[in-house]
């Protein structure tokens, strides 16, 4: 719909579009289950359906990134690492789920995701250990993390397994190149996922239940609050990288 307002306190919307959901709930919760949280949980659950014992890895670690890392541990994951440049985002997904984190400013993100997934007693088409995650997940859309992602799953080998999936979850703003070879010998494969391959009225219900459930704290999900007079300091914030999870306008009445 067009008729989307971010930044106000009334909207009007296609009935296609609006969820019933309990008046008890949370409003601050219910504002970040319609993006940051369908979209980082939905990704996992969804476009990748991520089983128990799967590895992932999920690069960049705000509220969307999160959100996947809250539905990887719901889903049993394991290992479930994080990758981000900023310390205190990587100990706050330390705080959801993470089993593993890994600052990118400081390490080679993918050659420690193979490190942390080595497996000595597979070999690859090449006769190498096999080594990278199930799952890799871009939840940003820069060139660097999307050129990450591929060579962060694991090959595959013909007539025994595929390899893992690449799955771009960030909008991407430039194009990306991609070893083709990599992704045929090894069967990997490169997935985009938009909104979490969600159905609103199939998923709001189910990730509102696991909040209530206890599984997903959407509250200590929501860091940062601005009344509509500090919007430039929220944007400014965001565009910083200061805010740990998610960020939301009150409006008082």
């Amino acid at each position: 719909s067009q008729n989307v307002f971010t930044w106000a306190d009334t909207t009007i919307a296609d009935e296609q579009y609006v969820v019933k959901v309990d008046a008890s709930i949370n409003k601050e919760v219910t504002a970040i289950i319609g993006c940051a949280v369908m979209t980082g949980a939905g990704a996992v659950e969804n476009t990748a359906a991520v089983r128990k014992g799967d590895s992932v890895a999920i690069f960049g670690v705000g509220g969307v990134g999160l959100s996947a890392v809250v539905a990887a541990k719901t889903l049993e994951a394991n290992p479930i690492i994080a990758i981000d440049l900023d310390d205190d985002k990587l100990e706050f997904a330390r705080q959801f789920g993470a089993t593993h984190c890994i600052n990118a400013g400081r390490e080679n993100a993918v050659e420690r995701i193979r490190e942390l997934t080595t497996n000595e007693s597979e070999r690859n088409f090449f006769g190498q250990p096999v080594a990278g995650v199930d799952y890799a997940f871009d939840c940003i859309g820069h060139k660097v993390t999307m050129e990450q992602i591929v060579p962060a799953v694991r090959p595959g080998f013909f007539g025994a397994r595929t390899g893992g999936s690449a799955v771009l979850v960030g909008v991407p703003q430039t194009s990306v190149e991609l070893n083709a070879v990599d992704m045929l010998i090894s069967e990997k494969k490169f997935i985009g996922s938009i909104g979490g391959s969600c159905a609103p009225d199939r998923d709001f219900p189910k990730y509102l239940k696991w909040y209530e459930e206890g599984l997903l704290n959407l509250d200590a999900m929501v860091t940062e609050r601005y009344s509509i007079e500090e919007i430039n300091q929220a944007t400014t914030a965001l565009e910083k990288g200061e805010i740990a999870g998610r960020a939301i306008l009150v409006y008082e009445h």
